[in-house]
């Protein structure tokens, strides 16, 4: 899948989004949550892997780096 599937597949999901209801919304949002957490050693090494491959600065890489805090900040 490339980024620019990615993109037009969130555009979509987004259009699909405006028409549910403040209920439906917060269970998709949960369910979000819920993913993060159990995703979360998942996530964290692919967050290793690209910064490892990052051609970005030091300061730039610290701002990218995700941490056990920042996923659950996320969920």
């Amino acid at each position: 899948m490339t980024t620019q599937d990615i993109m037009r597949n969130a555009k979509n999901a987004t259009k699909s989004l405006m028409l549910c209801d403040e209920t439906k919304k917060n269970e998709i949002l949960e369910a979000m949550a819920q993913s993060l957490l159990a995703h979360k050693e998942d996530i964290l090494n692919a967050n290793l892997i690209d910064l490892e491959k990052a051609m970005v600065s030091d300061v730039m890489k610290d701002r990218l780096k995700l941490n056990d805090q920042r996923i659950n900040d996320m969920a």
